[in-house]
């Protein structure tokens, strides 16, 4: 039986910021620009879930896995009127207080069955201006993932408009093109070298996955890539980078940029750093160090400070170290830590 996973997606880095220190100090991570389409996430990382518990909204989050056989519209559902009408209340017009799981699949199977319904969601998507139903809406040109989608992706990352831009790298680094031809990967580490926008450079960074076959080549020239953006004047570029390096296993070289990101003068910058550092499982002295620095900073938000007292709950500490978390997390307020 053929099924469709709904995957995780990364909220926008312009999140309200206290929601975004909350996030993480329960366990999530700030990752930028919104991401969508049918990657696995790793358990390890916990952020996505939490972010979709948070903004309550199950197109954007993890989805049960759900048969499509039986995904057929219904016979009221045949002409042009009634699909777009199913699809504004689905999509458009969302209250996941109300809406069937299976609907979403009908959606799908809608999109992946009638080319003429599947250019109504593309014009939706064109025209939507509110964030969170233009993420809906990629999520499900995604899924549905039909040859001319593809077209629309390339087509949108050769535009000369950034925003376009930024749409067809998140579009079509979530399809399964991405992961099956080298013509595709190559042309997005081509984009990640040349992008000036940072909007659209930040939707490439998060968009882009190892996955489970890409040659050596290919991935070290990303880090290598990474390594520089993480340096990027744009606040929302250098925590993209740095959130990524521990998702493309950049060893050593993850962990320097890692710690030295952790002094950003960005809260955004170093909230990322501080994640990426749990994600890729780095409990060094250094790391250590740094984050008791960051929880003690008394001119630094007690958000901010709690986060980097969070992640030292997963280092192991001696009595000491112990003792000194523990007047911090006391200092803070953290019962909950």
């Amino acid at each position: 039986m053929k099924t469709i996973q709904l995957d995780n997606a990364r909220p926008m880095l312009g999140l309200n910021r206290s929601l975004l220190f909350w996030i993480l100090i329960t366990g999530a991570a700030a990752v930028s620009g919104y991401a969508i389409g049918k990657r696995q996430v790793a358990p390890s990382s916990p952020a996505s879930a939490a972010l979709g518990a948070a903004g309550n909204d199950p197109l954007l989050v993890a989805t049960p896995t759900v048969s499509v056989m039986s995904a057929h519209a219904p016979a009221d559902m045949t002409g042009a009127s009634g699909k777009m009408g199913f699809l504004r209340r689905v999509v458009l017009d969302f209250d996941p207080r109300r809406q069937p799981p299976d609907e979403y699949n009908q959606l799908v199977m809608m999109g992946k069955q009638d080319g003429a319904f599947r250019q109504d969601i593309i014009k939706q998507f064109e025209q939507a201006t509110d964030p969170q139903v233009k993420a809906r809406l990629a999520t499900l040109l995604t899924h549905v993932g039909t040859g001319d989608i593809d077209g629309y992706a390339e087509k949108l990352m050769s535009s000369t408009d950034a925003a376009k831009r930024a749409d067809g790298f998140r579009i079509m680094t979530n399809l399964d093109k991405a992961r099956v031809s080298s013509d595709v990967r190559r042309q997005l580490i081509g984009a990640l070298e040349k992008e000036g926008d940072a909007t659209a450079l930040q939707a490439l960074i998060v968009g882009m996955n190892p996955g489970e076959v890409r040659p050596p080549q290919e991935v070290a020239a990303v880090v290598s890539r990474l390594n520089e953006l993480s340096q990027h004047p744009s606040a929302s570029v250098r925590a993209a980078a740095v959130s990524s390096m521990a998702r493309w296993g950049a060893g050593e070289r993850a962990e320097s940029v890692i710690v030295h990101a952790m002094n950003d003068s960005n809260p955004e910058v170093t909230t990322a750093a501080i994640y990426a550092s749990t994600q890729a499982g780095i409990r060094t002295p250094a790391m250590k160090s740094a984050l008791f620095e960051l929880a003690a900073q008394s001119d630094s938000p007690i958000d901010f400070r709690r986060v980097a007292a969070s992640a030292l709950g997963s280092y192991n500490l001696g009595p000491d170290e112990f003792n000194r978390l523990l007047q911090l997390r006391k200092d803070l307020g953290a019962k909950d830590m």
